[in-house]
Parts: structure tokens; sequence; C-alpha cells
């Protein structure tokens, strides 16, 4: 994987991904608010386990996709998320021939980028 091999690491580190350790409450503001004071660690999450909006958005950080392809794979993500229907109570989209057809234009484009790899 390209990624990989610039980042020299099975492991990266994504600026979104903190986690919070030794959280103690310095003062209650409200019933919503709180002072606090903790440890902020910055993890490093293994390539082979990351959501499909985190690896699209490293293959851009990463210029292994351009703009265009980056923009037409956050729709495929945005439609498959749509998909996602144990939290939905009712359908939210029909898909049509023409969502279809982008999609696997889009899956066609991937296909060839990674066959060059």
């Amino acid at each position: 994987m390209e990624i990989k091999k610039r980042n020299k690491s099975s492991k990266i580190e994504l600026s979104e991904d903190w986690k919070y350790c030794g959280i103690k409450v310095l003062y209650k503001v409200s019933k919503s608010r709180y002072i606090i004071a903790g440890e902020k660690i910055l993890e490093k999450k293994n390539l082979n386990r990351l959501d499909f909006n985190k690896i699209i958005s490293l293959c851009s950080k990463y210029r292994v996709i351009q703009k265009t392809m980056f923009d037409e794979l956050d729709k495929v993500r945005i439609l498959r998320n749509n998909l996602h229907i144990s939290n939905m109570k009712e359908v939210e989209k029909q898909y049509n021939n023409k969502d279809l057809k982008f999609v696997f234009s889009v899956a066609d484009k991937v296909g060839k980028i990674v066959s060059k790899k």
C-alpha cells in the first residue's frame, strides 16, 4: 500500500484520533459544562483497520488520489452510509440507475489507480 510505503509503518497518527485519560473535574460551571484536567494522547491507528472516511482522507493527504477522486469517493461514502439500515427507522433514499452507474464508475477508477501501484 502506498501510504504504508510513505509512512514506513503499519500504524499511523491521525490528527483527530485523540484519547483522553485521567479526566478530573476541576470546576462545575453548569449541568452541561465542566472545567476539566487530564491527559490527551494521540493514538496510532492500524492502517488495516481504518474506516472508509479515514482511508480516503489519508489517500488524499498522501497524494495517492487527486481532489476530484476524493470528492467522488466521498459521494460514494455518503451514498453507502444511507444503507446502514440498522440505524434507520425508514428508508432514506431509493437508489436509481444513475447512482449505481456512478458508484461502479468510481470503483472502476479506483481499480485502475490500485493496479498502477
